[in-house]
């Protein structure tokens, strides 16, 4: 047709077919989750993570590794929210995620560990990092590292079954291993160990060691 000199050509049906299955196969590519579980997978895990930080790690004086550990001593030592910081450090390490595996792999990381921040913020200022138990009882600390260490290992394998992933130093450590012949494994231990030497420096010898228990469980 010619509408104001302007000439609109009107495709075919067999030219609408093909576009309607590109834009189906786009979507397909797109899309982050398969099936309806993996979001309650994601949403309990994240959930059940933040408890094992907000509730047991923090009270506790404990460290644990990536960017909760992070979070934590920068909570002690600049009152700086802890699930922020968390925040902060992952979209960093998005930026760097999406560079070198690509935007799917990003936006993964990122969904986790946003929701991750905003529970652990959420649960916080509930709790007031305080906790649930009493820390004047020194073997609530030891408490704190099995159970804190608990719900971080449940939450973030339920996390990772969604498909997501909490991202923190693990990106740090497979990009290092891409360029170094070092295992995964070996960097994300000198990553983590990094970090809980410090949160030792922060809050003493004991809260490094039980922050070692907490990190072995």
């Amino acid at each position: 047709f010619r509408i104001f000199n302007c000439s609109i050509s009107v495709a075919s049906p067999s030219c609408c077919v093909k576009l309607i299955d590109g834009m189906e196969e786009n979507n397909k590519k797109l899309k982050l989750f398969a099936r309806p579980s993996e979001y309650v997978y994601l949403i309990v895990g994240a959930f059940v993570a933040a408890i094992g930080a907000a509730v047991f790690y923090t009270p506790g004086h404990i460290t644990g590794g990536g960017a909760t550990g992070i979070g934590t001593i920068f909570y002690f030592v600049f009152h700086i929210d802890q699930g922020l910081v968390m925040m902060v450090v992952n979209i960093i390490l998005f930026v760097i995620g999406v560079h070198f595996f690509g935007i799917r792999y990003g936006i993964k990381a990122l969904i986790g560990s946003t929701l991750l921040s905003i529970f652990v913020s959420l649960i916080g200022s509930i709790t007031n990092y305080d906790g649930i138990l009493d820390y004047t009882d020194r073997m609530n600390v030891l408490m704190s590292a099995i159970f804190g260490g608990v719900c971080m290992g449940i939450g973030i394998g339920l996390v990772l079954k969604s498909g997501c992933n909490t991202g923190g130093t693990d990106i740090v450590a497979q990009v290092v291993c891409h360029f170094t012949p070092l295992s995964f494994g070996t960097v994300q231990f000198l990553f983590n160990g990094i970090i809980v030497a410090c949160g030792g420096f922060v809050m003493g010898l004991e809260g490094m060691l039980f922050s070692i228990i907490a990190m072995y469980i």
